[in-house]
């Protein structure tokens, strides 16, 4: 249920950029658009995580209908089960993770769309994640993913909310961050996770 709202409000926050988007569009004001755009994106990746994660979980079967609706049901849940079937064979080898010399790339696939799409974060994001992590997780404290954000450069700059998530999603593909169910997410190997971090960043493949 949790799963199913997160992605209603970020279906709702698209909706609403996608409005703002117009306006900013008719009325010339192309440094909005641009911005707007900018943002319009990353919620509609996480709105497709958030499907693709959605889809690896249990499916809700419907409740029982009038028995004269019973035919129809079937040949609608069919359908369902058949175009579920193949999104989530499109989906089965997603996300994928590449590095680009110093660069963190995610693969993802876009249900919506029906293609693949890519998110970006530097070397540094990362390092500067592992940090943060090294501090909230430290003991093997419990932590979520809303204690390591806003997340801020040496300069004070803060660094967009989806190259954080980007990291953080490679840290678990990695299993050097766990899962902890509804609980949130522990640290493994504790102090020594950044040198577990490197060594797999220096091995993994461009």
């Amino acid at each position: 249920m949790a799963n199913t709202n997160a992605l209603r409000l970020l279906e709702s926050c698209e909706n609403g950029l996608r409005e703002l988007l117009g306006r900013a569009a008719s009325r010339g004001d192309y440094s909005d658009v641009l911005r707007l755009t900018s943002w319009a994106k990353v919620i509609h990746s996480l709105a497709d995580d958030a499907k693709t994660e959605q889809a690896k979980g249990p499916l809700f079967e419907e409740r029982p209908k009038a028995r004269a609706n019973t035919a129809s049901a079937t040949v609608q849940r069919s359908r369902r089960s058949r175009k579920a079937t193949r999104n989530s064979g499109k989906a089965d080898g997603y996300p994928r993770f590449l590095r680009e010399g110093d660069t963190l790339v995610k693969i993802g696939w876009s249900r919506r769309d029906s293609e693949e799409y890519q998110h970006k974060a530097p070397h540094t994001v990362l390092a500067l994640l592992m940090q943060k992590l090294t501090v909230v997780g430290a003991g093997g404290r419990l932590f979520a993913s809303e204690d390591l954000m806003p997340l801020h450069t040496e300069h004070g700059a803060e660094i967009p909310n989806y190259q954080v998530y980007l990291c953080l999603a490679w840290l678990r593909s990695e299993g050097l961050v766990l899962p902890q169910g509804r609980q949130g997410y522990t640290l493994k190997n504790g102090e020594n996770s950044i040198s577990s971090v490197e060594v797999r960043w220096q091995h993994m493949k461009e």
